[in-house]
């Protein structure tokens, strides 16, 4: 098995750490995506629920995104060591 490290987080000026929503179980009403913060989700939510008392339950959505880089001496980090150059 070839040598790794572990998978970080996107890292770097605009890079996304998540990207947070959510849906609502009763009516299938869905909150504007928040691009790394929650609270407009959650807050969204609690909204929804205070214009319809009914509804109660959310699916709760995260999409994350990950960056991988091969460790030193993986043949995978030379293969795109030399296509950089």
């Amino acid at each position: 098995m070839a040598e790794r490290v572990g998978v970080p987080r996107p890292h770097g000026q605009g890079a996304t750490h998540a990207i947070y929503s959510a849906v609502c179980m009763d009516c299938g009403t869905e909150a504007p995506a928040s691009d790394s913060d929650r609270e407009p989700v959650e807050a969204w939510a609690l909204k929804h629920t205070g214009l319809n008392p009914s509804h109660r339950q959310y699916k709760a959505m995260v999409e994350t995104y990950w960056r991988v880089t091969p460790a030193p001496g993986n043949p995978y980090r030379e293969l795109l060591d030399t296509r950089r150059t």
